[in-house]
Formats: C-alpha cells, structure tokens, sequence
C-alpha cells in the first residue's frame, strides 16, 4: 500500500477546520462545515492582534490597576501561583510575567490584559488577610471585589474581539463568582470562557504552525495551557460541583 505524503496528510486533516484571522487579528478556528473556509487557502499572513477594545475599556476611567503598588501586585500574584494557578492551571506563568513587565503602565500584550490582571487579583485577594483589598474592611467576603468588577466591565469590550487573555480572565471569574456563592454567573462565565476558547482553536495542536514558523512557541504552550485548564474547569471542577454536563 502506498504510503501518503504529507501534503496528502495535510490536505485530508485540512478539512476538518481550519486556522483563520478573526476579529482583532488574532488566530480563530472555522470548522468544516463553515462556508468562510472556501474564502482562504493555506494560514492567512498573521496581522498584529489589535488590543484597542481592550485599550478603551481600561482608558474610559481610573483604573483600579492603577492604585495597586509593586509590593500589592507581588502579594497578589504570589498567592495566585501558589494558591490557585497550582491546582487549576489556567494561565502560564512565565509568558504572563514577560508581557507584564513590558509594559507595567499599560499592562496590554499578547499574553495579559486587564481583565486577566483584574481577574487575577480578585481571585487572590480571597486568599489574603489584607483589609485595604476589602470593599469593606470588616467583611473578608468583599476581598477582590473591586478588580472583579473592574474584569467583568472590560470583559464587555474584549468579548467584541476575544484573545487567549480574554478566555483565562472569564474562565478565573468563573472561580472567583462560584467562590463568593455566585453559581449562576460562575456557571456561565464557565460556557463563555469554553466558547471563546474553541472559537480561537485552542484546542487544536499547534506544533505544525510552530513549525512552520506561524506560531510561536510561547503561543503555543499558552494556548494548550489555556484549553486544558478550561476543559478541567468545565468537564470536572464546576460539572462535578453542580452536577450538570458540561459545554
């Protein structure tokens, strides 16, 4: 039997989806069954994601972002890793970090965005005794509040042209709103996050893209990383919790 190429690989695995440019200019996936796939040929030449919904939301007013000193951000991102992120693994440290500190004023790159940062601090401040993270110093069941509504404010504006960072900021509210006895919108924050997720293909392998040289490295572990903390998220954290199917 002859041996297929892999060209010919390539051609039979195309059909099941396929990587395109969405809105933004980031990477989304269209699968078989959608007609837009007959309008490209091969991976589209990667444009530069544009991060302006996400720049207009953090510019429209003060930020909370912007009272939080280095010493604050420090404390809330190390319990973050060593609290959270080390049993549900949603983000990947070490992209975050880079991209963080590109830019400390405007903290908007490939791998974080505001409502990830925001996203993130809320959740930490659950497990912090510090009472200036407290809508109300006397109520600990107020830590984080703050930066979690500062998340899900932006995430009106990200979810016009998702990213990786919109997903893992929707998927880290979906803990925190379960965890201050918010099931309901945790629950949906959960379905938002795995929709996104899909809709930007990753769950797909990219290792051919990387490659190829269509993808970086990073970008592909943020992504794998990314899905699977989802799909632990959706699949068996919240469906063992509730008792539902997940998405």
């Amino acid at each position: 039997m002859a041996r297929a190429s892999d060209v010919d690989v390539d051609v039979i695995t195309d059909t099941l989806g396929s990587f395109n440019i969405g809105d933004g200019g980031t990477i989304c996936y269209l699968g078989s069954r959608s007609n837009l796939n007959l309008l490209r040929c091969g991976m589209p030449h990667r444009r530069a994601a544009s991060h302006e919904t996400q720049r207009r939301a953090h510019t429209q007013e003060p930020s909370v972002l912007d009272r939080v000193s280095e010493e604050l951000q420090a404390h809330l991102l190390d319990l973050f890793w060593t609290w959270q992120n080390s049993w549900q693994r949603i983000v990947a440290r070490d992209p975050f970090l880079r991209d963080l500190h590109t830019d400390p004023s405007f903290p908007t790159s490939s791998f974080s965005s505001p409502s990830l940062i925001c996203a993130m601090y809320a959740l930490a401040s659950r497990y912090s005794d510090m009472p200036e993270l407290r809508t109300d110093p006397e109520d600990a069941t107020t830590a984080g509040n703050a930066f979690a509504a500062e998340a899900k404010q932006a995430l009106i504006h990200e979810c016009e042209a998702p990213t990786i960072s919109t997903v893992q900021a929707t998927a880290i509210l979906s803990l925190r709103d379960v965890a201050v006895d918010k099931e309901a919108s945790g629950w949906t924050y959960c379905g938002m996050a795995v929709r996104m997720a899909v809709s930007l293909g990753l769950h797909l392998d990219c290792s051919r893209c990387v490659k190829d040289g269509e993808m970086t490295a990073d970008e592909a572990e943020v992504r794998s990383v990314t899905w699977w903390g989802c799909y632990v998220l959706d699949k068996y954290s919240l469906a063992t919790y509730f008792g539902k199917a997940g998405s």
